[in-house]
C-alpha cells in the first residue's frame, strides 16, 4: 500500500545538478498469515511444506513466497513434471497475508528425441557416451545438470546448451 504523496525539485549543489525529493507513505506494515498448499498430488504435503520455513506472524516477504515456488517447480522438474503450473494467491485478512499455493500438475515429460547439433571436430558417439539421458526415459532436470556437467568437463566445448523443443 506504500505510494508516493509528493515530490519536490531543489537546485543542486552546481548549476548542473538538481536533487529531486520524493515523499514516501509507507502505509500499514503485512505480517504473514497462514501458508497452504493445494493441488498438490505428485509431491506430499510434507515434502511441499519445507519451502516454507517462515512462521506465521512474521513480517510479509514477497521474496520467500517466490522462493517457495521455484522450489516447487524444482522439485517437479526432478520428478518429470515440466508442464506444472504453481501460482501463489494472496488473501489480505487486517494485516496479515494469507498466502495459498494453488498447484496445477500436467502430464509427466518424456524424452523424445536426444539430438546433437553444433559439433564439428567431436565425433557424436563421444558425445553420446557422456549422455545418460535417452530417450524414452522419464525426463529428470538432475540428470541433465549431470549430463551437462559432464560434457563441460571434456573440455572440447566452450558451451553446451539444451534446447527443449516439443
Amino acid at each position: 500500500d506504500a505510494r508516493v504523496s509528493g515530490h519536490e525539485l531543489k537546485p543542486g549543489d552546481t548549476p548542473k545538478r538538481v536533487t529531486l525529493v520524493f515523499t514516501v507513505a509507507e502505509g500499514p506494515r503485512y505480517r504473514m498469515g497462514d501458508v497452504s498448499w493445494a493441488g498438490n498430488t505428485v509431491l506430499s504435503a510434507g515434502s511441499v511444506g519445507r519451502y516454507w520455513e517462515q512462521r506465521a506472524g512474521g513480517a510479509y516477504d514477497r521474496s520467500g513466497i517466490e522462493k517457495a515456488q521455484g522450489q516447487a517447480y524444482g522439485d517437479y522438474a526432478e520428478e518429470g513434471y515440466l508442464y506444472v503450473a504453481v501460482e501463489p494467491q494472496e488473501t489480505v485478512r487486517d494485516s496479515l497475508v494469507d498466502v495459498l499455493f494453488q498447484v496445477t500438475e500436467g502430464q509427466p515429460s518424456q524424452v523424445r528425441l536426444v539430438t546433437v547439433r553444433g559439433n564439428k571436430a567431436t565425433r557424436e558417439n563421444v558425445i553420446r557416451r557422456e549422455v545418460d539421458v535417452g530417450e524414452g526415459d522419464r525426463f529428470r532436470r538432475s540428470a541433465l545438470v549431470r549430463c551437462l556437467g559432464d560434457l563441460m568437463g571434456l573440455g572440447f566445448f566452450e558451451e553446451v546448451v539444451p534446447d527443449f523443443a516439443s
